[in-house]
């Protein structure tokens, strides 16, 4: 009867599968991220960018101030979650594209 103690060492091969598994969610996540930016960015330049020419055009027609403030609120709304975005994409390049190729000692001993 074998029995496993918890002194044992975790073999090579299951050391590298769970390698290999963070490497492969770490893709997965820095896909995942690029997918989001690239979906939440793409309407929000639409949106972003026909607030500014609506503001201009209400600015220059004396539009009432009602529908100027309307429309100042979507550009900050759109400013802000362009930070937010930027924020996203940031943490996207702080997960590494590659997971080294062994796990520190500590952890595949």
């Amino acid at each position: 009867m074998n029995s496993k103690t918890s002194d044992q060492q975790v073999p090579a091969t299951a050391a590298g599968d769970a390698t290999q598994d963070v490497s492969v969610l770490l893709r997965t996540i820095r896909s995942n991220l690029s997918w989001v930016h690239h979906e939440l960015n793409n309407p929000l330049s639409a949106i972003s960018g026909n607030a500014e020419l609506l503001l201009a055009l209400a600015d220059m027609k004396g539009l009432d101030e009602d529908i100027i403030a309307a429309l100042r609120d979507i550009e900050e709304a759109s400013q802000h979650m362009a930070e937010s975005l930027h924020k996203l994409k940031v943490l996207k390049e702080m997960i590494p594209k590659q997971q080294p190729s062994s796990l520190p000692e500590d952890l595949s001993s």
